[in-house]
């Protein structure tokens, strides 16, 4: 058996930008994933719960029914 997904884990996505917003993205000190991430957070007033994930329950052991 495999390992569970997480399904918290960023995903790679492309992204076509501007030139000029490639250009200004790499002259800041944080990822360009991280600034992406805010800026879409704060425009579109994304509210905690719904960033915040379930945890995934872990499995200890072998626990079949």
């Amino acid at each position: 058996m495999g390992r569970p997904k997480k399904d918290d884990k960023k995903k790679t996505i492309s992204l076509a930008l501007p030139p000029y917003l490639l250009e200004w993205l790499e002259r800041q000190p944080e990822s360009r994933a991280i600034l992406i991430e805010t800026a879409l957070c704060s425009w579109y007033q994304i509210p905690e719960h719904v960033k915040a994930t379930k945890p995934v329950p872990k499995k200890i052991g072998n626990n079949k029914p």
